[in-house]
């Protein structure tokens, strides 16, 4: 297994921090973890180089989906970050 690291997993923690809930932090966690083991479970049942071969042709045709849905994902945390900290900075 090759493992990836990202942007995306300092920024899981910091948001999970920045909720300044333990329940929608665990929630964040949970979110996280969940996409961070789909591909695993979406292998599960390569065990032939047929089945390989067909698994990353499907792969690589939602390349451009994924890709955007990351940087959407990735938007929306740093929207979520930056309104916390305006929140936690300018008094009501």
């Amino acid at each position: 297994m090759t493992i990836v690291t990202t942007a995306a997993v300092p920024a899981a923690w910091v948001l999970a921090l920045l909720t300044a809930s333990p329940v929608a932090g665990a929630g964040v966690g949970l979110a996280f973890g969940l996409s961070r083991g789909l591909p695993v479970l979406a292998t599960a049942g390569v065990d032939t180089p047929a089945r390989l071969w067909s698994f990353q042709r499907r792969f690589q045709a939602g390349e451009a989906a994924a890709r955007w849905a990351t940087v959407a994902s990735l938007g929306a945390l740093a929207a979520a970050g930056a309104a916390r900290l305006w929140a936690m900075a300018v008094p009501l």
